[in-house]
This record gives structure tokens, sequence and C-alpha cells, in this order.
């Protein structure tokens, strides 16, 4: 017979601190919390956010929800590193736009008038 053992939720977790945390990191490095909440903790994104928006008291939440605040507390203690996202998209400020000039290369052929390409 086959038994698994899983190691009990016992060290609390202040949840209030740790829904702040999480919310700052997934918001500055622009990780959607859909794909958050199935890749990390393998719930729903409207599941995740109710556990950052309304986090209750360690003592009233049952084993499953510790265990959610458990990994996101694992998660961020070991895999977070702040400002390392390659996927994030970089904003451009509006005065980076401007001034930058576009090199247009002509298409047409060598020898016809006007096919030389300027660069």
């Amino acid at each position: 017979m086959e038994t698994t053992e899983t190691a009990p939720v016992s060290t609390p977790v202040d949840t209030l601190s740790l829904a702040t945390k999480v919310r700052h990191y997934l918001k500055s490095n622009g990780i959607q919390y859909e794909k958050f909440s199935y890749l990390v903790l393998g719930v729903s994104q409207p599941r995740l956010s109710t556990l950052l928006a309304k986090p209750k008291p360690w003592r009233l939440l049952s084993q499953r929800v510790q265990a959610l605040y458990h990994r996101m507390k694992l998660w961020m203690d070991t895999r977070a590193t702040y400002g390392n996202n390659p996927y994030s998209k970089k904003r451009q400020t509006a005065g980076q736009t401007r001034g930058t000039k576009r090199i247009i290369k002509s298409s047409s052929k060598r020898g016809e008038p006007g096919g030389s390409a300027f660069l």
C-alpha cells in the first residue's frame, strides 16, 4: 500500500504583508495575475485576486488556503528577482521617441535613375 505524506503547514505567515509584497512584485515586473496564479499556485486568476485583495488572518484559513500562501512565500523568497523579468515590456517616455530619424533605403535597382540608396 502506497502512502503519501504531506508536511503539515504550521508556520504562520503574515498574509497581509505577503499579499502586499506579491501585488507590488507582480505589478512592478509586469506579470499577469493569470499567469502567476496558474503557473505558481495552480489556481485561477479570480482566486489569486481574492487572496491578494482580501487576506484573512492566518488562524482563520483552511489548510488548503494556508498552503497557497506558503507557496507564494516560498516563491517570493526563492524565485522572485526584482527587475529581471525578460518578458516585461520596456516603457518609453515621450522624450525618448522625439528626435529619432528614420533611415529609408530605396528598393530600386542600381543603374536606374533615382536608384541610389540613402543610408
